[in-house]
């Protein structure tokens, strides 16, 4: 009798653990299809963000620069000077590629950097004809060989119109796609583990720019891409793929990475919960279940670890966003308002015009240039020219420079030395200077003064940059390096990266840099270099 009770009892145990087992089973594959589909969601949604990022950036260029190109009728005649001096003013100075201005007939009338054509020839890129048809509208030329550089390019282009309204030829800038290209300093730091890569592709299947260098002006077949266009998310042949277009320059944002790698987060632990419930078989169930719980809490965690990753290059991206249209507005503004007022204005008027134009153009100048700088740094890629440098002949060009931006603006220089020499890249230092002196001018008022005050000690160089505005609480000070800390208050401006690039730059070169401050009087950034030999003196041993 005790016999069949004793085997009944074991196989409701058997039962019991078999039921305990598939439960676990279902809640683990249910909890990893859930995490799989919140890690695709996800993954979208930053592919679609920076393709609305890449469109609000031509969008503005469009808006900026389509008035300027068509503020006056173009004469397009071969070699004509007034065309000429017309490119020449809107060629920019460090461009690696220039402008071409081309007849109703695609025949080039005038250009910069001509390289692989001249005056006189046609100009063979796709959907030119688009460009010159009478309905045309500013587009993105796709991937073509460049005549105003040996390199592939992509061209942003406006059509112009004759006096009659019809067309009268285009205004084409070319843009090279390469590894160097500004599309791929931006996507260059966007990569993930060893297969994750960010690309942008064009309607013909071309890679534009991409966070994989290698992969720049191929074809879209190297990275296998599906059918599938638009904004999806893809799994085939044991890659993941989420896309999403970009409107204007008609570009579709791919992002592409080995499925074992992208689900290896969610993939592991599964894999480990279920070795364990075949062991908790034989030994005991409830172990299983508590495993599954701690492996779910992980899981749970990397998804939160990824959201906040992804929030905090949606913020990036919008601060860039934002900044970047307020000094092109300001810049279009002046601009323009000086083209519509130019007889009326005296030439005080036009100055003041010229210089608020200027100082936006600087503005905008700056905020690329942290952007570039700051993808440098995290790739290690800034590139540094060490040489023997007077600091204290630095610190007072960097002051005057900061007192010509701001006339009225009281800044003062102090210094107990003469020359005060250090071994630094003089470029980056003055970058340093003029970082600094701009955050005290932000988070000061327009008429408080700027105290600049240089002193040597201790076999050290320390340049101290003081202001009057509100202060940092203390609670913050040992945060105001760290990336994208904007300010002191709600009305913070600027990329929140000045002062990041400061730190690396400084602890490049053997220093250090610190903050301090007291609310409601004003903060103080000092940064302190090692001193060199003075000229007179050999140089140390390299």
């Amino acid at each position: 009798m005790r016999q069949p009770r004793d085997r009944w009892v074991a196989v409701a145990a058997v039962v019991v653990v078999l039921v305990l087992g598939g439960l676990i089973i279902t809640t683990v594959r249910q909890a990893q299809h859930n995490g799989r589909k919140a890690l695709e969601r996800l993954q979208l949604d930053q592919t679609k963000q920076l393709a609305r990022e890449f469109d609000s950036l031509f969008e503005q260029v469009n808006i900026a620069l389509g008035p300027i190109v068509n503020a006056a009728p173009w004469n397009i005649r071969p070699n004509d000077p007034v065309d000429a001096s017309r490119l020449a003013r809107l060629q920019n100075p460090g461009a690696r590629t220039g402008i071409v201005l081309v007849d109703r007939n695609g025949v080039i009338t005038n250009g910069t950097l001509l390289q692989r054509a001249k005056v006189g020839d046609r100009l063979s890129r796709p959907e030119l004809d688009l460009l010159l048809s009478p309905d045309a509208q500013p587009r993105v030329l796709p991937l073509a060989p460049g005549v105003t550089t040996a390199l592939p390019t992509i061209a942003i282009s406006f059509p112009l119109r004759d006096p009659t309204g019809g067309p009268a030829g285009a205004y084409i800038s070319e843009s090279e796609v390469s590894s160097e290209s500004p599309f791929t300093a931006i996507v260059r730091g966007l990569g993930r583990g060893r297969t994750g890569t960010f690309s942008f592709v064009d309607d013909d299947g071309n890679i534009i720019a991409s966070s994989d260098s290698s992969l720049v002006g191929t074809s879209g077949r190297t990275l296998a891409l599906p059918s599938t266009r638009g904004t999806a998310f893809v799994r085939q042949n044991g890659y993941v793929y989420a896309s999403a277009v970009a409107p204007t320059p008609r570009w579709t944002s791919v992002f592409r990475q080995r499925a074992s790698e992208f689900d290896g987060s969610l993939t592991r632990p599964v894999r480990s919960a279920v070795l364990l419930l075949a062991l908790a078989t034989v030994l005991v169930g409830g172990g299983a279940f508590f495993f599954l719980l701690r492996r779910l809490r992980a899981a749970r965690q990397e998804q939160e670890r990824l959201a906040e990753i992804n929030a905090i290059r949606e913020e990036f991206m919008s601060i860039v966003s934002h900044e970047l249209r307020t000094p092109i507005t300001g810049l279009l503004g002046f601009l323009q308002t000086t083209l519509d007022h130019w007889d009326a204005m005296s030439d005080d008027d036009r100055q003041s015009a010229v210089l608020r134009a200027a100082s936006n153009a600087r503005r905008l100048h700056s905020l690329t240039r942290d952007v570039l700088d700051t993808a440098s740094l995290e790739t290690g890629e800034l590139t540094y020219n060490f040489e023997r440098v007077d600091l204290a002949a630095e610190v007072a060009s960097a002051a005057t420079a900061a007192q010509d931006v701001q006339p009225t603006r009281p800044i003062t220089l102090s210094t107990s030395t003469g020359p005060a020499w250090v071994h630094g890249d003089p470029e980056r230092i003055q970058q340093v200077l003029t970082n600094l002196i701009d955050n005290a001018m932000k988070n000061s008022a327009a008429e408080s003064p700027i105290e600049v005050t240089v002193g040597v000690a201790d076999g050290e160089v320390t340049v101290a940059v003081a202001d009057r505005g509100a202060g940092i609480p203390s609670e913050e000070l040992a945060r105001v390096f760290e990336k994208f800390v904007r300010g002191r208050g709600s009305d913070s401006r600027g990329s929140g990266l000045g002062l990041y690039i400061c730190q690396r730059i400084v602890a490049a070169h053997g220093g250090r840099i610190w903050a301090s401050s007291q609310e409601g009087v004003g903060a103080t950034l000092t940064f302190a270099l090692p001193l060199a030999p003075t000229p007179s003196e050999p140089a140390p041993a390299s």
